[in-house]
């Protein structure tokens, strides 16, 4: 399985754009890219060097919560476990649905 730490300029760029569309401006994970532009967060205390042993032995899909997509056009799309985790940073591009 094709694993990817995201590195600090990158991450910076995926903040960027998180905030300029959702308010988003940290991200207090390890982020990790893997295959189908999937990009997932760790928060835990395994170190990359234990990662990459266990994803040599296991799906590597199994390490953090799925948090973002990456989509063809460059825009990111956030997963619902995401919006509810980050739900108190999001303050842009809200819809409010009432009963009518």
């Amino acid at each position: 399985m094709n694993v990817n730490f995201i590195k600090s300029p990158e991450k910076k760029k995926i903040i960027e754009q998180l905030n300029e569309e959702f308010g988003i401006s940290e991200l207090n994970y390890l982020l990790i890219e893997t295959g189908k532009e999937k990009i997932r967060g760790f928060s835990g205390t395994m170190s990359k060097d234990e990662i990459m042993e266990l994803a040599k032995m296991a799906r590597i899909e199994i390490i953090g919560l799925y948090m973002i997509k990456k989509e063809l056009n460059n825009e990111l799309r956030l997963s619902f476990d995401a919006t509810q985790i980050l739900k108190k940073q999001i303050n842009k591009n809200i819809v409010k649905i009432n009963d009518e």
